[in-house]
């Protein structure tokens, strides 16, 4: 009724100005200190940085068909709803959203202005500015360059691109598209296409209007609603009722893995390339509280599993237009039951498997995240801070081949952060590019040091080879 209201309102008094936020893009309007809704996109760049050539190229994307306008928009709070209200664009300029990074004062490298920054710095920078909320002076969403980075060995100069978005304003896949439809210099091949072949058809309005009706009332058992009970055992420490984020955000990423790699796990144990990431992460965190451990320490309680809320693409997308069309499923992680890799990649297929993951299950997630996005974001904050898994884990499709950006740049290299935000203190995410992905974590202060998040990079750097090697891969058939 509320909602109802607002768009009448809207319609008699701001029609063209203000414009209602749909539920999918709702569910991530409520901010807040060391909650904030924005991912990170990271690009390494092969060129010599021109900031006037990104300009006019992020210029293009933001008054192009594809984007339709969203990226002038801003998040207000109207009668405790969020709303978009248009940016006056006699006054705005894409100068507003592309600065140089720098380093606070505080800091002191911000005393070695033209020094090339390392994969290091680039991760510690982002820990300066992710727990800051959006501004609702402006569009939430702002590209960084860091104009002279160091990749390697390389004399070659690079540079590199953050986006910082709202995932309001659109998510991981449609970040792709953007990529895909503007920012490159032509159109490239995904590793699986999020807009499809065409030839997939699509079931009519009566069916799909059946299927949703039987997942609402199929709600109450779906994962996303089981994660306000206890699934986690209480001595693990992603155990609820969870701590208020404070922050600093961590950031890491691991070395590049071939995908080639990856796929000959997944094939030749029969499982998944979710299970394999599920599998090591697992044994990633087990390591990490055996290190906790050791002489004349007292030695850690692994659990044997703990939870990872999935995000679930609503595949095909209908179009590369900006939206938010994730569901989520509830993932056990096999952690502390087995010692092998294999072992543990082995239990965590049957696991998942015994969960019995149907479309029902999909759609009553999708179902309830647009409940929440049609909620006061006052209740956003209830409900975010009740729920108890504390690890997402995201799995985003990228290109098959390498792309070149800004008229002949040549992108060496990209990541991907989720957000972490209420009580869900890691993320952890994999994209895939031109053969190969990292593996990419955040993690809060709250949970995690950073020395944790390091460590449970380096560890899952440790588990896919072990992986690898038990099938009888070597180190460099594994990393790029």
């Amino acid at each position: 009724m509320a909602v109802s209201l607002i768009w009448v309102h809207i319609q008699l008094f701001h029609r063209g100005k203000r414009h209602l936020v749909s539920p999918e893009d709702g569910f991530w309007a409520y901010e807040q200190h060391a909650s904030s809704s924005s991912m990170i996109g990271l690009y390494m760049i092969e060129g010599v940085c021109n900031t006037k050539k990104i300009r006019d190229k992020v210029k293009q994307v933001v008054t192009s068909d594809v984007v339709q306008g969203k990226m002038t928009r801003r998040l207000r709070d109207f009668c405790g709803f969020a709303i978009w209200e248009e940016v006056d664009m006699k006054t705005w300029s894409v100068d507003q959203h592309i600065k140089i990074a720098r380093w606070p004062k505080s800091d002191k490298r911000s005393k070695d202005k033209g020094a090339p920054w390392s994969d290091k710095d680039v991760m510690d920078y982002l820990t300066t500015f992710q727990d800051r909320p959006a501004p609702r002076s402006k569009a939430s969403w702002e590209v960084i360059i860091i104009p002279n980075v160091r990749m390697g060995g390389s004399e070659t100069p690079h540079y590199a691109c953050i986006f910082h978005v709202h995932h309001a304003l659109m998510d991981g896949i449609s970040s792709a598209n953007i990529l895909h439809q503007i920012l490159a210099d032509k159109p490239f091949k995904f590793t699986m296409d999020p807009v499809g072949d065409g030839k997939t058809k699509k079931p009519g309005y009566f069916v799909t209007t059946l299927m949703y009706l039987a997942a609402l009332f199929l709600l109450p058992r779906t994962g996303l609603v089981k994660g306000f009970l206890e699934l986690d055992n209480q001595y693990n420490r992603f155990y609820s009722p969870g701590k208020t984020l404070k922050g600093p955000k961590h950031f890491a990423w691991s070395r590049p893995v071939k995908m080639e790699a990856i796929k000959k796990i997944k094939d030749t144990t029969k499982s998944s390339v979710m299970t394999v990431l599920l599998s090591s992460l697992g044994g990633s965190y087990r390591k990490m509280e055996l290190n906790r451990g050791g002489k004349g320490k007292k030695q850690p309680y692994i659990p044997e599993y703990y939870h990872a809320l999935s995000p679930v693409a609503m595949l095909p997308y209908p179009d590369r237009h900006p939206r938010n069309g994730f569901s989520g499923v509830t993932l056990p992680v096999a952690v502390g039951k087995y010692a092998s890799a294999y072992d543990r990649l082995q239990s965590n297929h049957k696991a998942f498997k015994d969960l019995n993951i149907g479309i029902m299950d999909v759609l009553g997630n999708f179902i309830l995240i647009n409940m929440v996005g049609l909620m006061p974001t006052v209740l956003q904050r209830i409900f975010g801070g009740g729920v108890h898994f504390k690890l997402s884990l995201s799995n985003i499709p990228g290109s098959e081949e390498e792309i070149k950006i800004f008229d002949g740049d040549r992108i060496v290299d990209m990541g991907a952060w989720l957000p972490c935000k209420f009580t869900l203190g890691m993320a952890m995410g994999l994209f895939s590019y031109g053969g190969r992905c990292r593996a990419t974590m955040v993690g809060d202060q709250t949970y995690l040091s950073k020395s944790d998040v390091e460590l449970l990079i380096k560890n899952f750097e440790t588990e896919i080879c072990e992986l690898g090697q038990t099938l009888g891969m070597t180190e460099s058939e594994i990393f790029y």
